[in-house]
């Protein structure tokens, strides 16, 4: 069992209702427990204990708030009050999401802003007094006891919370699921938001995925829900992100794994962008391929005068062994444009027809071959190779060694000790 909102973690030996031994225990029965693995210190007044996971910790809450007709005055926006929660006792700002004031007798949707952490369920019920003096105004039930800190006077905020005003645990997980949107509903928090336990929120996000109003991605405590709507959604402008790029950049496979977490959303979480990546790749909407994203029907066609450029690329460097002309030059020197000849060379280094050695400098996979094989051999008779030993193994200038030296020292090759290169593992 766990302690919230703070760690500590304890075994329950016995239980005792009055004094006398008894196997269970339920909501106003005075209990003493047997503890073992805790130390009396570690535990604190107004702490909650349950199973790990069945509880998160929060600083807010939303909730819907009376105001008793016997207080002495109107609560005003973000007055300070004592909240009573369970056994706890914590200061706390309530901000009216719907008016600057509530009256005497009057109800409204409010958001607990709490000073320190506390853990609730949807359906809790709450005293809140005011601060001095000490006296009961009012209270209220938990509706959402991990919610994002809301603006007020927002109508699909207030909706939202009158929607979340049920017991029924299905009808609060569709209001998740469409709060989600892009990045998903983690499926830990949604049992949570739903007063469930784990597995009966995941039985019934499937039947929501059965009946076609939910998508879940991933397995476990660790899956993603969404709504069908958010997910179609998503799912469509990753298409026609990728199939704008491959419009845009016919030479190249495909967009890189950032660049389209960035167009999607800039605040794309890592872990929920990973996953919904692979979960389209399963469905085989797109193709991974180390950094870069795909469509999996896209495939890269060269024109005839592409593949005739492709040639004379292949020739040159064949022919100009580690010292081949960089891009710039080489451009010239086939009458084609820099830029169409980068992104060509880009396209043939990803087929492994070539190899990228930096931006602007690619050399043929002969070459390369020589190069690494050059190298090994030096380092089998010599512990450190210096600019003149690199030099009379490669019989190149200094515009083609330093790019070379700190390609194989980026491909974990070689490894730079002052002004040399000793072997990487040696």
């Amino acid at each position: 069992m766990q302690f919230y909102p703070d760690d500590a973690r304890a075994k329950i030996r016995g239980l005792q209702i009055h004094g006398e031994k008894n196997q269970e225990s339920s909501a106003g029965m005075r209990t003493a427990l047997n503890l073992q693995g805790v130390e009396k210190t570690q535990v604190h007044r107004g702490e909650t204990m349950a199973r790990p996971g069945t509880l998160l910790p929060t600083y807010l809450i939303d909730v819907k708030i009376q105001l008793l007709s016997s207080a002495p005055r109107p609560l005003k926006n973000r007055a300070r009050v004592r909240l009573h929660l369970y056994t706890s006792e914590i200061m706390t700002r309530v901000a009216l999401l719907e008016a600057d004031f509530l009256k005497p007798g009057d109800e409204t949707m409010a958001q607990l802003r709490l000073e320190s952490p506390a853990v609730a369920l949807p359906g809790d019920r709450f005293v809140i007094r005011s601060y001095s003096p000490i006296s009961t105004i009012g209270g209220g039930v938990v509706l959402d006891p991990l919610p994002a800190k809301h603006r007020r006077m927002r109508k699909s905020v207030i909706n939202s919370l009158i929607r979340l005003d049920t017991p029924d645990h299905i009808a609060r997980l569709q209001v998740y699921l469409d709060q989600a949107s892009t990045f998903g509903a983690p499926m830990d928090q949604l049992a949570v938001r739903s007063g469930v336990l784990a597995d009966d929120a995941s039985n019934s996000l499937m039947e929501l995925e059965k009946g076609g109003k939910a998508v879940l991605i991933g397995s476990g405590e660790g899956a993603l829900a969404y709504s069908s709507e958010s997910y179609d959604e998503l799912k469509d402008k990753m298409v026609k992100t990728l199939t704008a790029f491959h419009e845009s950049n016919p030479l190249k496979t495909g967009m890189g794994r950032e660049e389209l977490r960035m167009k999607l959303a800039r605040d794309f979480p890592e872990r929920s962008f990973k996953m919904l990546l692979a979960a389209l790749e399963e469905m085989d909407e797109i193709e991974l391929e180390k950094d870069t994203v795909r469509l999996k029907a896209h495939e890269v066609t060269l024109t005839p005068r592409q593949e005739a450029l492709s040639g004379k690329v292949m020739e040159v460097l064949a022919k100009n062994g580690l010292s081949p002309p960089f891009v710039q030059d080489l451009a010239e020197a086939l009458s084609a444009r820099p830029d169409e000849l980068k992104a060509l060379l880009g396209l043939l280094a990803q087929r492994g027809d070539v190899v990228r050695i930096k931006d602007d400098y690619f050399i043929h996979p002969e070459a390369h071959e020589s190069l690494m094989e050059k190298v090994l051999t030096f380092f089998e008779e010599n512990s450190e190779m210096a600019m003149p030993h690199f030099r009379e193994i490669t019989e190149i200038t200094r515009k083609w060694m330093i790019p070379l030296l700190e390609y194989l020292d980026r491909t974990q090759v070689t490894m730079r000790r002052g002004d040399v290169r000793i072997k990487r593992g040696s």
